[in-house]
């Protein structure tokens, strides 16, 4: 097992690209712990990261579905060809919106719920998922704002980054993503 932590601080994001292709935007003070990495295109491939707190954008590479896995202190979220952003806050509260594909998350209480695009959930603490919602234009709350804050830092990391142009090609910082032009997630 991997076992890579990238713990960020104020104004400072990260982004990570993986060997596949997969793709990570962190947030400002968040904790990402990299538990396993197995690069393999067929079934033995493996990407299993844990979102402690703060907020990330992630994009899936080559390897199968099956290989991701993200898990929060309340959830474990099954990806499936997807880019999503996803918030978790102190209590181990955690958000989830997703951009394109679909994601199933599985609560602390062994219930499950799929995440389909242009929908949310809030897993709460207890680790109980709700029914998903469409996403709003311009959410409001903590664990949103959390998104918004990792746009930010991200945008403004990027304003002042020599040979910042060379990122363009990342989905997780696209034109038509918030951090490139400044429109709310």
């Amino acid at each position: 097992p991997s076992q890579e932590l990238t713990a960020t601080k104020r104004s400072s994001p990260a982004v990570n690209q993986f060997v596949d292709g997969t793709e990570l935007a962190i947030g400002e003070q968040a904790r990402v712990k990299l538990d396993a990495f197995v690069f393999d295109p067929g079934a033995a491939g493996k990407l299993d990261l844990n979102l402690e707190f703060g907020a990330l954008r992630f994009s899936t590479g080559t390897m199968a579905k099956s290989a991701y896995k993200i898990s929060t202190p309340s959830a474990t979220l099954a990806v499936r060809g997807t880019e999503f952003d996803l918030a978790v806050d102190g209590d181990g509260a955690t958000y989830l919106v997703v951009r394109h594909g679909a994601v199933e998350v599985l609560g602390r209480n062994s219930e499950s719920r799929q995440v389909r695009v242009g929908q949310t959930v809030t897993d709460s603490a207890a680790g109980l998922p709700p029914q998903p919602r469409l996403a709003a234009v311009a959410p409001v709350g903590a664990l949103p704002g959390k998104i918004a804050a990792m746009d930010a830092a991200l945008a403004h990391a990027l304003a002042g980054a020599a040979g910042a142009d060379s990122l363009d090609d990342l989905s997780v910082l696209a034109p038509g993503r918030s951090v490139r032009n400044g429109a709310a997630p």
